[in-house]
């Protein structure tokens, strides 16, 4: 006669013990030892037994969802944080624009004992734009290149002195023979 089979809701109850006794390091004989030994979520003997096959497959459908977890979050995390490159990059160039406007500066004259108005003398000096904002500009071009992969990998290679190929020396010492 076949053992009985547990149900969907013994089976989640399981993969909760069974991710625990995983995650403290135990084998899959030890986990289906465990578990065997532990009442069910009711509190009563389980009227099942598993294989340490059955809790292979438990462990394997464990580790796909967090996986599953572990991806879905990782893609939460990348979306916020090119969100706040791309708002970054945004500021940049608004404060970039602003930096490149005409400087104005006034100055009211006087001439001291004289019964002339006042004159108002403006004087705009054209900007160039600061340096450090495009400094910016490029970080978060790189950082968002590298957060979604387009950088090309780079290409290394070990050389020997003076860039030449690489010379391997193996040294074979004479094993020494005790005299018997």
């Amino acid at each position: 006669m076949a053992a009985p089979k547990r149900t969907e809701a013994q089976r989640q109850a399981d993969l909760v013990e069974i991710s625990k006794l995983y995650v403290y390091g135990l084998g899959l004989r030890e986990i289906a030892q465990k578990i065997a030994q532990t009442p069910d979520i009711t509190g009563n003997p389980r009227g099942y037994t598993l294989s340490f096959q059955t809790i292979g497959n438990d462990v394997n459908d464990i580790l796909g969802r967090w996986r599953e977890t572990i991806n879905s979050e990782i893609g939460e995390l990348r979306a916020a944080e090119l969100s706040r490159i791309n708002r970054m990059e945004l500021e940049a160039w608004d404060a970039w624009t602003k930096s490149k406007a005409a400087a104005t500066s006034s100055m009211t004259v006087r001439d001291i004992g004289s019964s002339k108005p006042d004159k108002l003398q403006v004087k705009s000096e054209e900007q160039y734009g600061d340096p450090r904002f495009f400094a910016v500009i490029q970080w978060c071009i790189d950082k968002r290149s590298k957060l979604l992969g387009l950088d090309m990998p780079t290409k290394q290679e070990v050389t020997g002195a003076g860039g030449g190929p690489c010379v391997i020396e193996v040294v074979y010492e004479k094993p020494v023979q005790s005299r018997g």
